[in-house]
């Protein structure tokens, strides 16, 4: 078949992905068993079609997506296609039994007829790929002819004629088109890096992140995602199980080594800890750090400290990102049970009257320990001579990357995003 069109279209760009799964799946002779299960959700009644019931039909399956190798795809039309690899059966019934259970009073969920006219059509694609591939093309031919014309209609909803702060409705739309999307695209990296006092920069760990000024351009392009930092903090928690599906599918590329990752540990469970748990393992001879926003305590104090010291009793390491020059010298560092604090650089504090601070951020440097703070957004000269001057160390962003790699000079481009969704690595 043809794809030249869809390649184009974003609105296919999940039907495109799963082509491409199945392509990879009738290429391999192995002896890994894999299954796919087609859900017919759009032949529900249009009552149980709408798109809080897509959101939980899709949320059903996070537990599955964090403990095994699955990639679960929500299709334009409203229906999902689970593939599993080594997936236990009754593992996949369960989150079926609940779909059942949810739509339960739906004449759909009692037929399961062959063809696409029951709730459910299960593949063997490990005895028959060439027959999920054949299902999978006709998938992507029905959403192109369905979407031509219309490329962006996938994400329709979340357009709006006039840029505004994103309120919870706005955060539920972009939470299910999160659901439609894969997260690789928006992955980034980025090096910390020790300064020395001869100027000599050495990489002490990589950040991988979650760019969010390009995820609001995908997928809220009018939305501002960063007014309200209740609501942000609301998006990371989505992206925590998004990013964690993803980092322990087959499909993501090797992490940078030592690897820190962000999480909100207000939405720390045990399906989380196995999740991470999973991904430490394999990355055993280093420890992993897990970055949180700086909120984190003054959401629940004795819980953010409770999971703090489960987490470092389990051989993690934890980071609070998002502090100022006024909010750093508040914070103490071993009273909070974390091993390292981040301070962001802004432009604001070169300009004049900033100094009279100066004397009080060294005093919180040396308290939390030079090699416990980090400097990130450091793109200018200006950014890192101020975070000597203050007794910082360790360094990040645009600047330290020209001076470690020669990359282009930060200050002949735009600055640095004004925020991004981090999974660190140190």
């Amino acid at each position: 078949m043809t794809v030249t069109w869809t390649a184009f279209n974003p609105a296919v760009r999940v039907e495109i992905d799963l082509h491409d799964c199945a392509m990879r799946l009738a290429r391999l002779n192995d002896k890994h068993q894999r299954t796919a299960i087609h859900l017919h959700l759009s032949k529900l009644q249009p009552s149980r079609r709408q798109e809080h019931h897509k959101r939980l039909a899709t949320a059903v399956f996070d537990s599955l997506l964090m403990r095994f190798k699955c990639r679960l795809f929500r299709l334009g039309s409203g229906n999902l296609v689970l593939v599993t690899k080594n997936t236990p059966q009754p593992e996949i019934d369960a989150p079926l039994t609940t779909l059942r259970a949810m739509f339960a009073d739906d004449p759909l969920i009692y037929h399961d007829a062959t063809g696409g006219e029951g709730f459910a059509t299960t593949y063997n694609v490990s005895a028959n790929s060439p027959a999920f591939l054949t299902h999978c093309e006709a998938l992507l031919t029905e959403a192109e002819t369905r979407t031509r014309g219309l490329p962006s209609s996938v994400h329709a909803p979340l357009i709006k004629q006039d840029t505004r702060a994103l309120d919870m409705q706005g955060l539920a739309l972009l939470d299910a088109a999160l659901a439609t999307t894969s997260i690789a695209p928006f992955l980034r990296q980025q090096e910390v890096a020790l300064i020395s006092a001869g100027s000599e920069v050495e990489t002490v760990f990589t950040e991988l992140y979650v760019s969010i000024p390009d995820l609001q351009r995908a997928l809220a392009p009018n939305a501002d995602l960063e007014t309200d930092p209740w609501i942000l903090l609301g998006l990371m928690r989505s992206l925590d199980r998004r990013v964690l599906a993803y980092l322990n599918s087959a499909e993501a590329a090797p992490l940078p080594r030592p690897v820190s990752i962000n999480l909100c540990l207000s939405g720390l469970g045990n399906e989380t800890i196995d999740a991470l748990m999973r991904l430490q393992s394999r990355y055993r001879d280093w420890r992993t750090i897990i970055e949180t926003p700086h909120l984190e305590p003054y959401v629940d104090l004795g819980g953010f400290m409770q999971k703090a010291t489960r987490l470092r009793e389990m051989g993690f390491r934890v980071c609070l990102d998002g502090f100022c020059h006024n909010t750093l010298p508040l914070v103490d560092r071993e009273r909070l049970n974390v091993d390292f604090l981040k301070i962001r650089w802004s432009a604001a504090l070169e300009r004049e009257g900033i100094a009279a601070p100066l004397e009080r951020l060294a005093g919180a440097v040396k308290r939390a320990g030079a090699d416990r703070v980090v400097l990130c957004r450091c793109d200018t000269p200006g950014a890192l001579a101020w975070g000597r001057s203050i007794g910082i160390k360790i360094f990040q962003g645009r600047f330290i990357d020209f001076l470690h790699h020669g990359a282009a000079d930060p200050r002949e481009s735009e600055t640095t995003p004004t925020h991004s969704r981090k999974i660190q690595t140190f």
